[in-house]
């Protein structure tokens, strides 16, 4: 027989004699489980649904980086929630336990290119309904405005590469222009030499109009992009005022402590 077995065949036996006691031991933390998570407070729940601001069809950030930003006290938006929802200063951690922000999952395929769906689930609880509601529109409004001010910032340094690229098809254009009337000077002239400087002349303008088609092609990338990529932060789905009471707190208290009573009487008997 196995070291395994003997050690399954020990523990069948202590369960075997000593059940009374662990059945009561057992029953008595089920017992006061049930009385403890009783007198906890009721909790409702309700939920948002954000579309994110969106750069190229990406989001401008993940969920990760917004959790971190909400939930650490080093942070503003702690501040600002627990001021809004009437929370102490000095217990404003304890709110980070009443709220989550999480991705919702899911990638679509632009141009054989997989980009992030960009939604963004808001989960909040709270004593009342409407303080859950309150939560959760508190923080979706948070998370629109910081995402629309990015977008704007980034909008603000696209519309300047637009309009530098606007100024150097300019340039280009009157150099051409330029470029041309002395090449019609010069071809008045059959002098060898003259000959020579339209010759480069012509090429220099070549060049010049290549640079021009690649600058436009860069410009039109950037108002297409501007266009139909970017998108401002919205609520795709606002919250609801939830009736129902959360059990699942509770159930998790009487499950846990249920489950400690029973190891703690198998063990030390």
């Amino acid at each position: 027989m196995s070291e395994r077995e003997m050690e399954l065949r020990d523990f069948l036996v202590v369960i075997k004699k000593r059940w009374k006691v662990i059945l009561g031991i057992t029953l008595f933390g089920f017992v006061v489980a049930c009385i403890f998570a009783l007198m906890q407070p009721a909790l409702y729940q309700t939920t948002a649904v954000i579309e994110q601001a969106k750069i190229e069809k990406n989001p401008l950030e993940s969920a990760d980086v917004l959790e971190i930003l909400f939930t650490k006290s080093y942070e503003p938006y702690l501040k600002i929630i627990s001021e809004k929802m009437n929370v102490p200063e000095k217990d404003a951690f304890t709110i980070t336990k009443m709220f989550t922000i999480k991705e919702i999952k899911g990638w679509v395929e632009i141009k054989d290119k997989k980009v992030s769906i960009g939604y963004l689930l808001i989960t909040g609880k709270g004593k009342t309904p409407e303080e859950a509601k309150k939560l959760v529109d508190l923080i979706s409004s948070l998370i629109i405005e910081r995402q629309n001010n990015m977008l704007q910032d980034t909008l603000k340094m696209i519309n300047g590469e637009i309009a530098d690229l606007k100024e150097q098809i300019q340039d280009i254009k009157n150099d051409v222009v330029l470029a041309n009337k002395k090449i019609m000077q010069k071809e008045k002239t059959d002098i060898l030499a003259q000959s020579y400087i339209v010759q480069a002349m012509a090429e220099s303008k070549t060049e010049a109009l290549k640079r021009q088609i690649e600058l436009q092609e860069n410009l039109s990338e950037k108002e297409i992009e501007i266009k139909y990529y970017t998108k401002v932060a919205a609520l795709a789905s606002a919250p609801s005022i939830s009736k129902n009471k959360m059990v699942s707190h509770r159930l998790r208290i009487i499950f846990l402590v249920t489950l400690v009573c029973f190891t703690v009487a198998v063990f030390i008997m």
